[in-house]
Protein backbone atom coordinates (compact mmCIF):
# COMPACT_ATOMS: atom_id res chain seq x y z
CA UNK A 1 0.00 0.00 0.00
CA UNK A 2 2.22 3.21 -1.35
CA UNK A 3 0.49 6.61 -0.36
CA UNK A 4 2.97 9.29 0.02
CA UNK A 5 1.78 12.08 2.96
CA UNK A 6 3.34 13.74 5.88
CA UNK A 7 4.00 12.48 9.61
CA UNK A 8 2.45 14.03 12.46
CA UNK A 9 4.41 15.85 15.32
CA UNK A 10 5.00 15.32 18.66
CA UNK A 11 4.98 18.21 20.94
CA UNK A 12 8.51 18.51 23.08
CA UNK A 13 7.59 21.34 25.10
CA UNK A 14 3.73 20.82 25.70
CA UNK A 15 3.96 17.69 26.03
CA UNK A 16 2.01 14.95 24.60
CA UNK A 17 0.81 14.99 21.14
CA UNK A 18 -1.54 17.50 20.95
CA UNK A 19 0.42 20.55 19.89
CA UNK A 20 4.18 21.34 18.63
CA UNK A 21 5.79 25.14 19.04
CA UNK A 22 3.78 26.62 15.96
CA UNK A 23 0.77 24.43 16.85
CA UNK A 24 1.04 22.42 13.35
CA UNK A 25 -0.21 18.66 13.65
CA UNK A 26 -0.21 16.26 10.56
CA UNK A 27 -2.43 12.96 11.29
CA UNK A 28 -2.66 11.91 8.02
CA UNK A 29 0.17 9.11 7.95
CA UNK A 30 -1.36 7.70 11.59
CA UNK A 31 -4.93 7.22 9.17
CA UNK A 32 -2.65 5.86 6.91
CA UNK A 33 -1.29 3.43 9.23
CA UNK A 34 -3.75 2.43 10.63
CA UNK A 35 -5.43 1.30 7.26
CA UNK A 36 -2.13 -0.76 6.71
CA UNK A 37 -2.49 -2.88 9.93
CA UNK A 38 -6.63 -3.37 9.53
CA UNK A 39 -5.46 -4.61 5.37
CA UNK A 40 -2.40 -6.11 5.82
CA UNK A 41 -1.79 -9.75 7.70
CA UNK A 42 1.12 -9.65 9.83
CA UNK A 43 3.75 -12.34 10.48
CA UNK A 44 5.86 -13.21 13.40
CA UNK A 45 8.59 -11.43 12.50
CA UNK A 46 7.66 -9.42 8.92
CA UNK A 47 7.30 -6.02 8.46
CA UNK A 48 4.68 -4.34 6.92
CA UNK A 49 6.01 -1.30 4.40
CA UNK A 50 4.45 1.75 3.36
CA UNK A 51 6.04 4.16 1.34
CA UNK A 52 5.98 7.58 2.24
CA UNK A 53 7.52 10.93 0.32
CA UNK A 54 9.20 8.34 -2.28
CA UNK A 55 10.76 6.45 0.60
CA UNK A 56 9.79 2.81 1.66
CA UNK A 57 9.58 2.45 5.61
CA UNK A 58 9.10 -0.52 7.52
CA UNK A 59 5.88 -0.18 10.29
CA UNK A 60 6.62 -0.75 13.72
CA UNK A 61 3.56 -1.06 15.97
CA UNK A 62 5.09 -3.73 18.50
CA UNK A 63 8.07 -4.46 20.16
CA UNK A 64 8.21 -7.71 17.81
CA UNK A 65 8.38 -5.02 15.03
CA UNK A 66 11.06 -3.13 16.87
CA UNK A 67 13.58 -6.67 17.09
CA UNK A 68 13.01 -7.25 13.24
CA UNK A 69 13.27 -3.85 12.57
CA UNK A 70 16.76 -3.78 14.42
CA UNK A 71 17.80 -7.26 12.63
CA UNK A 72 17.49 -5.78 9.30
CA UNK A 73 19.71 -2.48 10.21
CA UNK A 74 22.11 -5.27 11.04
CA UNK A 75 21.48 -7.31 8.14
CA UNK A 76 21.95 -3.93 6.11
CA UNK A 77 25.82 -3.93 7.00
CA UNK A 78 25.48 -0.01 5.63
CA UNK A 79 25.01 -0.57 2.86
CA UNK A 80 21.60 0.53 2.71
CA UNK A 81 19.63 2.79 4.85
CA UNK A 82 16.68 1.29 6.47
CA UNK A 83 13.74 3.31 7.37
CA UNK A 84 11.17 2.96 9.66
CA UNK A 85 7.83 4.59 11.20
CA UNK A 86 5.94 3.98 14.11
CA UNK A 87 2.62 3.46 14.39
CA UNK A 88 1.82 2.92 17.86
CA UNK A 89 3.96 3.30 21.45
CA UNK A 90 6.49 0.73 22.02
CA UNK A 91 8.69 -0.20 24.87
CA UNK A 92 12.18 -2.24 24.41
CA UNK A 93 15.23 -3.48 25.74
CA UNK A 94 16.93 -4.06 22.50
CA UNK A 95 19.51 -1.36 21.10
CA UNK A 96 19.16 -1.17 17.48
CA UNK A 97 22.56 -0.67 15.41
CA UNK A 98 25.30 -2.91 17.58
CA UNK A 99 28.52 -1.85 15.60
CA UNK A 100 30.05 0.82 12.97
CA UNK A 101 29.25 -1.70 10.47
CA UNK A 102 25.87 -2.29 11.23
CA UNK A 103 24.47 1.05 12.42
CA UNK A 104 21.65 3.16 11.49
CA UNK A 105 21.70 5.39 8.91
CA UNK A 106 17.77 6.09 7.69
CA UNK A 107 15.29 7.95 8.95
CA UNK A 108 13.54 6.90 12.26
CA UNK A 109 9.96 9.08 12.07
CA UNK A 110 8.27 8.38 15.77
CA UNK A 111 5.18 9.63 13.91
CA UNK A 112 4.21 11.49 17.36
CA UNK A 113 4.56 7.71 19.39
CA UNK A 114 6.91 7.51 22.39
CA UNK A 115 9.90 4.75 22.36
CA UNK A 116 10.40 3.45 25.80
CA UNK A 117 13.44 2.27 26.80
CA UNK A 118 14.99 -0.26 29.54
CA UNK A 119 18.20 -1.19 29.33
CA UNK A 120 20.74 -2.37 32.09
CA UNK A 121 23.86 -3.02 30.89
CA UNK A 122 26.01 -2.16 34.17
CA UNK A 123 29.39 -2.99 32.65
CA UNK A 124 28.94 -2.14 29.12
CA UNK A 125 30.02 0.80 26.65
CA UNK A 126 27.65 2.27 24.09
CA UNK A 127 24.03 2.27 25.64
CA UNK A 128 21.39 4.33 23.87
CA UNK A 129 18.14 3.12 21.66
CA UNK A 130 20.18 3.72 18.62
CA UNK A 131 23.97 2.34 20.23
CA UNK A 132 25.32 3.32 16.78
CA UNK A 133 24.11 5.62 14.35
CA UNK A 134 25.24 7.96 11.03
CA UNK A 135 25.88 8.98 7.87
CA UNK A 136 22.69 10.61 7.25
CA UNK A 137 20.33 9.15 9.54
CA UNK A 138 17.44 11.25 10.13
CA UNK A 139 15.52 11.57 13.72
CA UNK A 140 12.23 12.97 14.18
CA UNK A 141 8.60 12.98 15.58
CA UNK A 142 9.56 11.15 18.34
CA UNK A 143 9.27 10.90 22.39
CA UNK A 144 11.78 8.56 23.87
CA UNK A 145 11.69 8.04 27.70
CA UNK A 146 12.46 4.96 30.23
CA UNK A 147 15.86 4.45 32.26
CA UNK A 148 19.19 3.14 30.85
CA UNK A 149 22.04 1.69 32.92
CA UNK A 150 25.48 1.71 31.36
CA UNK A 151 29.22 2.64 32.04
CA UNK A 152 30.29 5.08 29.38
CA UNK A 153 28.75 6.15 26.47
CA UNK A 154 25.28 6.14 27.76
CA UNK A 155 23.00 8.64 25.87
CA UNK A 156 18.67 8.94 25.79
CA UNK A 157 19.25 8.45 21.76
CA UNK A 158 22.39 7.61 19.71
CA UNK A 159 25.46 6.75 22.37
CA UNK A 160 27.57 7.11 19.24
CA UNK A 161 27.51 8.91 16.02
CA UNK A 162 29.59 8.19 12.75
CA UNK A 163 30.70 10.87 10.45
CA UNK A 164 30.95 9.86 6.34
CA UNK A 165 31.93 12.86 4.28
CA UNK A 166 29.26 15.29 2.74
CA UNK A 167 26.39 13.41 4.78
CA UNK A 168 24.53 15.32 7.93
CA UNK A 169 23.01 14.01 10.91
CA UNK A 170 19.31 15.51 11.89
CA UNK A 171 17.53 15.78 15.20
CA UNK A 172 14.17 17.22 14.49
CA UNK A 173 10.95 17.63 16.58
CA UNK A 174 12.49 15.40 19.06
CA UNK A 175 12.12 15.33 22.90
CA UNK A 176 14.12 12.73 25.37
CA UNK A 177 13.06 11.83 28.59
CA UNK A 178 15.24 9.12 29.46
CA UNK A 179 16.89 8.69 32.56
CA UNK A 180 20.21 7.65 32.79
CA UNK A 181 22.39 5.88 35.24
CA UNK A 182 25.82 6.48 34.30
CA UNK A 183 28.80 3.93 36.23
CA UNK A 184 32.09 5.07 33.89
CA UNK A 185 34.52 7.27 34.85
CA UNK A 186 35.72 9.31 32.23
CA UNK A 187 33.79 9.43 28.86
CA UNK A 188 30.87 11.18 27.11
CA UNK A 189 27.37 10.37 27.80
CA UNK A 190 24.60 12.77 26.44
CA UNK A 191 21.08 12.90 26.37
CA UNK A 192 20.43 12.93 22.94
CA UNK A 193 24.41 12.05 21.71
CA UNK A 194 26.40 10.21 23.58
CA UNK A 195 29.60 10.30 21.18
CA UNK A 196 30.67 11.23 17.57
CA UNK A 197 33.48 10.98 15.89
CA UNK A 198 35.74 13.93 14.41
CA UNK A 199 33.85 16.25 11.25
CA UNK A 200 30.48 14.68 12.05
CA UNK A 201 28.07 17.15 10.58
CA UNK A 202 25.26 17.65 13.04
CA UNK A 203 21.59 19.26 12.42
CA UNK A 204 19.03 19.60 15.51
CA UNK A 205 15.89 21.94 15.74
CA UNK A 206 12.59 22.10 17.55
CA UNK A 207 13.94 19.34 20.43
CA UNK A 208 14.00 19.36 23.91
CA UNK A 209 15.90 17.21 27.02
CA UNK A 210 14.05 16.64 30.15
CA UNK A 211 15.44 13.58 31.38
CA UNK A 212 17.84 12.68 34.26
CA UNK A 213 21.43 11.77 34.25
CA UNK A 214 22.90 9.88 37.74
CA UNK A 215 26.90 9.83 37.98
CA UNK A 216 29.24 9.54 40.72
CA UNK A 217 31.72 11.18 37.90
CA UNK A 218 31.28 14.61 36.35
CA UNK A 219 33.06 14.39 33.27
CA UNK A 220 31.65 15.52 29.95
CA UNK A 221 28.32 15.22 30.34
CA UNK A 222 25.75 16.96 28.38
CA UNK A 223 21.78 17.75 27.91
CA UNK A 224 22.41 17.48 24.15
CA UNK A 225 25.59 16.62 22.61
CA UNK A 226 28.63 15.32 23.78
CA UNK A 227 31.94 13.79 21.94
CA UNK A 228 34.73 15.13 19.97
CA UNK A 229 35.04 17.19 17.13
CA UNK A 230 31.79 17.94 15.43
CA UNK A 231 30.18 20.66 13.41
CA UNK A 232 26.84 21.74 15.49
CA UNK A 233 23.70 23.48 14.34
CA UNK A 234 21.30 24.16 16.54
CA UNK A 235 17.81 26.04 16.50
CA UNK A 236 15.08 26.51 18.82
CA UNK A 237 16.22 23.75 21.49
CA UNK A 238 15.20 23.87 25.11
CA UNK A 239 16.81 21.38 28.00
CA UNK A 240 15.08 21.56 32.01
CA UNK A 241 16.93 18.09 32.75
CA UNK A 242 18.00 16.84 36.24
CA UNK A 243 22.00 16.24 36.57
CA UNK A 244 22.82 14.16 39.73
CA UNK A 245 26.13 14.95 40.17
CA UNK A 246 29.32 17.38 41.02
CA UNK A 247 30.26 18.94 37.26
CA UNK A 248 30.44 21.26 34.78
CA UNK A 249 26.67 19.83 33.18
CA UNK A 250 26.55 21.44 29.93
CA UNK A 251 24.37 21.84 26.88
CA UNK A 252 26.93 20.75 24.50
CA UNK A 253 29.99 18.88 25.91
CA UNK A 254 32.14 18.81 22.57
CA UNK A 255 35.43 19.98 21.30
CA UNK A 256 33.73 22.06 18.21
CA UNK A 257 35.20 21.85 14.70
CA UNK A 258 32.72 25.01 13.62
CA UNK A 259 30.38 26.28 15.50
CA UNK A 260 27.39 26.90 12.83
CA UNK A 261 25.14 28.71 15.20
CA UNK A 262 22.88 28.21 18.54
CA UNK A 263 19.56 29.91 17.58
CA UNK A 264 17.07 30.54 20.46
CA UNK A 265 18.56 27.71 22.41
CA UNK A 266 16.87 27.58 25.92
CA UNK A 267 18.06 26.37 29.08
CA UNK A 268 16.44 25.99 32.71
CA UNK A 269 20.00 26.30 34.19
CA UNK A 270 22.42 29.30 34.38
CA UNK A 271 25.16 27.84 32.12
CA UNK A 272 27.54 30.07 31.04
CA UNK A 273 27.40 28.82 27.25
CA UNK A 274 23.55 30.28 27.26
CA UNK A 275 23.12 33.59 26.47
CA UNK A 276 22.11 35.37 29.42
CA UNK A 277 18.42 35.85 27.88
CA UNK A 278 17.98 32.20 27.10
CA UNK A 279 19.43 30.69 31.12
CA UNK A 280 17.11 29.84 33.55
CA UNK A 281 13.87 29.60 32.05
CA UNK A 282 11.21 27.35 33.60
CA UNK A 283 8.16 28.63 32.43
CA UNK A 284 7.07 27.06 30.07
CA UNK A 285 4.79 29.54 28.30
CA UNK A 286 7.89 31.75 28.00
CA UNK A 287 9.58 28.88 26.12
CA UNK A 288 6.88 28.70 23.92
CA UNK A 289 6.68 32.39 23.24
CA UNK A 290 10.58 32.73 22.62
CA UNK A 291 10.52 29.52 20.39
CA UNK A 292 7.35 31.13 18.10
CA UNK A 293 9.85 34.60 18.04
CA UNK A 294 12.09 32.55 16.56
CA UNK A 295 9.86 31.56 13.41
CA UNK A 296 10.69 27.69 14.24
CA UNK A 297 9.67 25.57 11.37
Amino acid sequence: MNRNTKTRRVSPVGGGVISSWRQRLHVAAAMVLMLVGMLVPQGAWALDEITLDGKTFCVLRSSSDWDAFCKKVEAAKNGSAVNAIMAADISTSTMCGNSENSLFCGIFDGNGHTLTVNIDKVSTDYIAPFRYAGYSATFRNLHVKGKEIGRDYVAGLVSRLIYKADHQVTFENVWVSVEMVIWGEHDCCGGFVGSCSANTNIEMKDCRFDGDMVSNFPEDRAAFISGTKATLNQRCIYENGSYSFNGDESMNWIDLEEWSGQDHCISAHDWLEVPYEYRNITDQNIVISKMTEAGST
